[in-house]
């Protein structure tokens, strides 16, 4: 079966997800906020209020969950800074370019959650800066939370909130 130059086999495009965004006109913010408001756990009780600073600052808080996978790939390769809890939206971080900002929210518990550094390595290996806020957490407490005027301190301090 012969199919159409801007298609393959399967029927999508091999052009990449941006070029596909553009054709759907979908939004493609170059910073970008990945929200985990639909995780059940490790849920950060504040994040509404992390999310209304970052907009402040020029981010557009995207919950990667609810839109295609092409849409988040192709958001990732454009945004220059992303921030996010850890989580799996900051798995799309693999497809930022070298040289994007990946600012990884942990919570860290002792003995319980230790450092995990998986994201850290993924920054190291695509050629991303990658910036970590730590906030450590009540030992037996899933849900987490961000000291809020610390954290836009540091944020400020990176040039990541300006």
């Amino acid at each position: 079966m012969q199919c159409p130059a801007h298609t393959n086999r399967h029927g999508s495009s091999p052009i990449g997800p941006v070029a596909q965004s553009e054709g759907h006109k979908a939004a493609l913010p170059d910073k970008v906020y990945v929200t985990r408001r639909d995780a059940t756990r490790r849920r950060l009780i504040n994040e509404s209020e992390i999310e209304k600073e970052a907009n402040e600052f020029g981010f557009i808080v995207q919950e990667l969950s609810s839109i295609p996978l092409w849409h988040q790939i192709a958001i990732a390769r454009h945004a220059h800074t992303i921030i996010g809890p850890h989580g799996a939206g900051l798995s799309h971080s693999v497809f930022a370019k070298p040289g994007s900002k990946i600012v990884e929210l942990l919570p860290i518990r002792d003995g319980t959650y230790q450092p995990r550094l998986n994201f850290i390595r993924l920054s190291h290996i695509k050629g991303h800066q990658h910036v970590v806020w730590y906030e450590n957490q009540k030992i037996g407490f899933d849900p987490w939370s961000i000291n809020l005027d610390e954290w836009k301190q540091f944020m400020k301090k990176q040039n990541i909130l300006r």
